[in-house]
């Protein structure tokens, strides 16, 4: 993985994740049986062993932290991912969660580098679903003075990496069913 392409202000890297991987993880994630629903602040514990749904103002979506452990891959590639764009040295925030957007869910206009979080200079974002399999579900990434007319690709196995201070946005989901994976790095 020493490729990418940047368009505007994100990079993309294509195939950084295998097809077998993602349906581990997918699996997974559908294995589990308990939920917790946050409908608050949209704070939730990374380390919780059950799915959370987030209702919140600003983002609806079912999420879960993923243990490096349990996928020792994605820690591999994240740090992959994230070695082919930045020239300095940089720690993964972990754990990595893995989302599922179903219909009606989104995630409205953030920065994920804040107070609450200074460290996430960086943020990746793995598309595991094939993209015939939704519609909505698209990552907007700011262009530069709220200019959010270009979505990144939906490609399924295609990481997008992008500053932790820009504006972005996942459109809300109109029909099926859009699961990522998602880091950040400091």
């Amino acid at each position: 993985m020493s490729s990418y392409t940047k368009i505007d202000n994100y990079y993309i890297i294509e195939n950084v994740i295998t097809d077998d991987q993602i349906n581990q993880l997918v699996n997974w994630f559908e294995s589990i049986e308990s939920t917790t629903t946050v409908t608050h602040g949209g704070d939730w514990d990374t380390s919780s062993t059950s799915i959370v749904r987030l209702e919140c103002p600003y983002r609806t979506k079912s999420v879960i932290g993923v243990p490096y452990d349990t996928f020792p891959f994605i820690q591999e590639i994240f740090t992959n991912m994230f070695a082919t764009v930045i020239d300095s040295e940089f720690s993964l925030e972990g754990p990595p969660y893995l989302a599922r957007y179903d219909v009606g869910d989104r995630h409205g206009t953030h920065v994920d580098k804040n107070d609450k979080w200074p460290n996430r200079h960086w943020l990746a974002s793995i598309q595991l679903s094939d993209p015939d399999s939704y519609q909505g579900g698209d990552l907007y990434v700011d262009r530069g003075n709220g200019d959010f007319t270009v979505s990144a690709p939906r490609n399924k196995g295609y990481g997008i990496i992008y500053s932790g201070d820009l504006l972005h946005l996942v459109s809300p989901i109109i029909e099926g069913s859009r699961y990522s994976l998602t880091e950040s790095a400091g």
